[in-house]
């Protein structure tokens, strides 16, 4: 998994996170989602593989909203390390 593809991953869903706690979002809500990237910096830490790491990231797109299209964008980042390497 290439780390700073990762770090990119958990930025997309922290600055989503914190744009729908400025528009009001439940504070339970936002404390699950937190929950949930606090796991994937985890996983980083611990060198998780990228298979699981993307499990975790459609977890995330698929129980709460406004979270669309961070697969996509972890995907490409990947092929785009691909190239590089």
């Amino acid at each position: 998994m290439s780390s700073d593809n990762a770090l990119d991953a958990v930025h997309r869903v922290l600055t989503r996170v914190r744009s729908q706690a400025y528009m009001g979002l439940d504070s339970k809500q936002i404390g699950r989602i937190l929950d949930d990237a606090e796991y994937l910096v985890t996983m980083i830490r611990n060198n998780e593989s990228e298979h699981e790491f993307r499990l975790h990231l459609e977890d995330i797109e698929s129980k709460f909203s406004g979270f669309d299209g961070l697969v996509q964008a972890y995907d490409e980042g990947q092929a785009r390390a691909r190239k590089v390497a």
